[in-house]
């Protein structure tokens, strides 16, 4: 009895034991993974700090440093100046350079964080203002592109549009499965198995046999967040993955640095139909057909004068055939329109910079079926100096003396600026009749865009646009 009882004792503590063991291997496992839970944690929040140091950089400076030399212990970007490419591609936090300390630029397990940043072909972020947006709008009629090295620039009051900046910037990441192509950066911690990380002392671990984890060693990925895997799966298994990921897209990271585009007020360009109410305001007071009013007239970004064989003369303002319009007031043979025949000019200036010049002409004709045509000739100067292409010489294509429409499309900026025009009517050809006109209205635009005046009634059949 007292044996069976004893062999119950005995059973019964080997019960109690196992029932133990599994407790405290449980606590363990429990533990442990709370730890493992908890250094991913602290490794997210050090990759937030970094996202947070490198934002504050690149805001105080426009653009975003070059990753550290992994070798040195220095914390400085290789370069320290702004420069593309950079000479450690793959390499890591440069902690000194954007005010952190050095402890932070180790994930949790004590690796360095390594740090890529987009230095491509469409514009490195790493140049001079390379990751600022200030000189984009985000709502421009037109822009003068992209400056050198692919940034946003301002020229004569128009702005890179937002969109052509962004066209082809950035590091691809899979995120989950969500695929972006337009990271500004991302930095990546190795994880607790550390492969492909760098040391302390500035030594690489061997790179891991994952092709996702190896896709994170290099300089521009393609990046790859994902869930870890099974604690079981050893580190130099290719199905192992355990790093961490941080980056920013390059619209959020502008945004975040306070570079963004922004709404840039578009310059407003020249628009004038030579009306009685629209001359009126511009001279202060009522007008009336054939009266000169005054030496020069102040438009809407425009000022027009006129001359007469090389000395100013009064500008005008009359009626022809119904429409009004602008000339020279020298009391030639013209009277109070623009004459050949008198060598008269009327000056536009422009107070913004255009490459399209549209315009009506009144009076503008030719006799027997355009065998013989009024001309007119237009000089287009840049800050008062001719453009080389010299002066453009138009002819009539409409019989009468009616009105005819041009719209000189100089080319894209910057050989086709200009922000002055001379117009000059010359003798008919072949007869070397008189050529006598009024501007009637005019408009500058800037290339590649249709731009005509109000009065054009088009090409063809009752049209008056000429060619």
């Amino acid at each position: 009895m007292r044996d069976s009882q004893r062999g119950f004792s005995i059973l019964l503590a080997a019960v109690i034991l196992i029932i133990i063991v599994g407790v405290v291997f449980a606590i363990i496992a429990l533990f442990g993974h709370q730890r493992s839970e908890g250094a991913v944690a602290q490794a997210a929040a050090r990759l937030s700090r970094a996202e947070e140091a490198l934002e504050q950089f690149a805001s105080a400076s426009g653009r975003l440093p070059c990753p550290a030399n992994p070798a040195l212990d220095t914390g400085d970007a290789d370069p320290l100046n702004p420069l593309q490419p950079c000479n450690s591609p793959t390499g890591t936090l440069p902690w000194h350079t954007i005010g952190l300390a050095r402890d932070d630029s180790f994930d949790s397990w004590g690796w360095r964080i390594s740090y890529r940043v987009y230095t491509g072909a469409a514009g490195s972020l790493t140049q001079p203002n390379g990751a600022s947006m200030a000189l984009c709008d985000t709502n421009t009629l037109s822009s003068p592109g992209l400056g050198a090295g692919g940034i946003c620039q301002g020229v004569r009051g128009w702005y890179t549009k937002d969109s052509e900046y962004l066209a082809g910037k950035g590091l691809p990441v899979t995120d989950f499965g969500v695929p972006h192509l337009d990271a500004a950066y991302v930095l990546v911690s190795h994880g607790p198995s550390g492969l492909g990380a760098y040391t302390a002392s500035g030594s690489q671990k061997p790179l891991p046999a994952n092709p996702d984890e190896l896709a994170n060693t290099t300089a521009t990925g393609p990046f790859i967040a994902r869930a870890a895997s099974s604690p079981d799966i050893a580190a130099d298994d290719a199905a192992h993955f355990d790093d961490v990921l941080a980056y920013r897209t390059l619209q959020d990271f502008v945004n975040r640095a306070r570079l963004a585009a922004r709404d840039w007020p578009d310059p407003a360009l020249a628009s004038v139909r030579a009306d009685t109410a629209t001359v009126s305001a511009a001279v202060g007071t009522s007008v009336s057909p054939g009266s000169e009013i005054g030496p020069s007239v102040v438009f809407n970004n425009a000022t027009v004068t006129a001359s007469a064989g090389g000395t100013a003369e009064n500008v005008s303002f009359d009626v022809v055939g119904g429409t009004e319009g602008i000339g020279g007031g020298g009391g030639g043979g013209g009277g109070t329109q623009l004459s050949s025949a008198d060598s008269e000019v009327l000056s536009i200036e422009f107070n913004v910079t255009a490459q399209v010049f549209a315009f009506t002409l009144d009076g503008f004709g030719c006799r027997s079926s355009c065998a013989d045509a009024d001309q007119v000739q237009l000089t287009f100067y840049m800050n008062d100096v001719a453009v080389a292409s010299g002066p453009v010489m138009l002819s009539a294509c409409n019989d009468g003396d009616g009105l005819a429409s041009f719209s000189i499309d100089r080319g894209p900026s910057p050989g086709g600026d200009f922000n002055r025009v001379d117009i000059a009517p010359k003798p008919s050809v072949p007869g070397g009749i008189d050529t006598t006109i009024l501007m009637s209205e005019f408009k500058t635009c800037l290339a590649g865009g249709g731009c005509a005046t109000s009065l054009d009634t088009g090409s063809g059949p009752g049209g008056n646009h000429c060619p």
